[in-house]
């Protein structure tokens, strides 16, 4: 019969440290390996930090308010011409807000009893009238069937502003046909660009149009024209902006 034994406590104590073992410290080449995986989820992290930063830059440029080109306008009284021509006289004040130039365009007639929007409507002659001797600011009258609102009889008339620029224009002329009656609304478009029969308006006339940064005339004289061959009208682009309509320019009169 066999007999059973105990074993040795000193080979117990030996088995159990065997089964339970300390952990181990990390070796360089473990703590190599952690750090090739973990670098790459960092840059990741970093790079995804700065595209929401952009972006959010970007979102808040957005949301803020775009400025806005300032037309003031003020009536100064009406001269009577072949009935029922009248040409009516203002006072204005502009100002560009942005840092490009920009055209401020008005209509050059108004009329009571506007007609219908001719087919093909353009330009046939420009003319420039400017104040003298300083030629701060150029006024460009560009005359034909084209028109800006619906209540034109035809033609426009405006000047390039250069940004951060504020101009005033005493004796603005529009001439009304009929009978001005308040309200008279005009209708004023800013542009980046205005083109007659492709080419930019300053390249057609041959003549520098941009106006000062700052002015305050009046008595603008006739400087230059030019007409289109045999007058025949050109068709007119203009990258349109924005616009500002005044309501009445009746409304407000000179001091």
């Amino acid at each position: 019969m066999a007999l059973g034994f105990d074993p040795p406590l000193r080979s117990v104590q030996v088995s159990l440290y065997a089964a339970v073992k300390r952990p181990r410290r990390p070796t360089l080449q473990t703590l190599a390996a952690v750090e090739g995986y973990t670098r790459p989820m960092r840059i990741l992290s970093r790079s995804l930090l700065i595209a929401l930063a952009t972006l959010t830059s970007l979102v808040a440029r957005a949301q803020q308010p775009v400025p806005q080109a300032v037309v003031e306008i003020q009536y100064c009284g009406m001269k009577f011409g072949k009935p029922p021509l009248k040409y009516l006289s203002f006072n204005v004040t502009l100002r560009n807000p942005t840092d490009k130039p920009q055209w401020y365009l008005f209509p050059s007639a108004l009329s009571d009893k506007p007609g219908g929007i001719r087919k093909n409507a353009g330009i046939d002659v420009i003319e420039l009238f400017s104040d003298s001797p300083g030629h701060k600011v150029t006024v460009a009258d560009f005359l034909g069937t084209m028109k800006l609102q619906p209540e034109s009889a035809g033609g426009f008339k405006g000047l390039m502003l250069p940004g951060g620029a504020e101009v005033s224009i005493h004796g603005f002329g529009i001439e009304f046909f009929g009978e001005p009656l308040s309200p008279v609304p005009v209708q004023v478009e800013i542009a980046g660009r205005v083109t007659i029969g492709g080419a930019p308006v300053e390249q057609w006339v041959g003549k520098n149009l941009l106006s000062a940064k700052t002015a305050d005339v009046k008595d603008l004289t006739l400087a230059w024209s030019k007409e289109a061959d045999d007058l025949k009208e050109l068709p007119v682009e203009i990258a349109k902006s924005g616009e500002v309509l005044i309501a009445d320019a009746l409304a407000k009169s000179c001091r």
